[in-house]
């Protein structure tokens, strides 16, 4: 017998991402793993949408007003992630040198503490769901990747997009 889930669950981001996101990167991944095994498991016959809404880098803008400093890594950062959001996801990107894990983990993790992201661990913990159903024994998930907007209008960037399954 499966457990009664709620109409929502609404996850919040621990302080410490502040300091120390790139650390943060294994305990992410399982929670993203644990939240997959969950879904599959209790919510399986469900229609379950994943939302994550996140702020890129907040250091894009050199105007002295801006509330956070320029950094030059601003703009490399955000590429790394939107170059990951374009990744479809299925079992070959599940090993951890794969494209999506270099894109997101590798490249943006290296610049993450200090390009004052504060959505970066959101979509770590969605990486860990995406790969976790892509590797799935029992009937892995392949997801299409649809980028469908980037930008940087102040001085935070951000971005619209969806992995769909198959």
């Amino acid at each position: 017998m499966g457990v009664s889930v709620p109409q929502a669950v609404i996850l919040g981001q621990p302080m410490k991402r502040l300091d120390d996101t790139e650390g943060m990167t294994p305990e992410l991944l399982k929670l993203g793993k644990d939240t997959w095994n969950f879904i599959n498991k209790e919510m399986n016959d469900k229609r379950v949408a994943v939302v994550i809404s996140c702020d890129l880098s907040h250091a894009h803008s050199a105007d002295p007003t801006s509330p956070y400093p320029f950094d030059k890594d601003a703009v490399p950062f955000d590429n790394f992630v939107t170059t990951w959001a374009k990744i479809n996801i299925d079992s070959s990107q599940v090993p951890p040198d794969s494209e999506s894990n270099q894109a997101l983990l590798s490249n943006g993790g290296s610049l993450v503490n200090h390009i004052l992201s504060c959505g970066y661990t959101g979509l770590v913990l969605l990486q860990g769901i995406l790969t976790s159903a892509a590797a799935d024994p029992d009937q892995p998930l392949q997801f299409t990747a649809n980028l469908m907007d980037y930008s940087w209008p102040t001085y935070f960037g951000m971005m619209v997009c969806n992995f769909t399954t198959a």
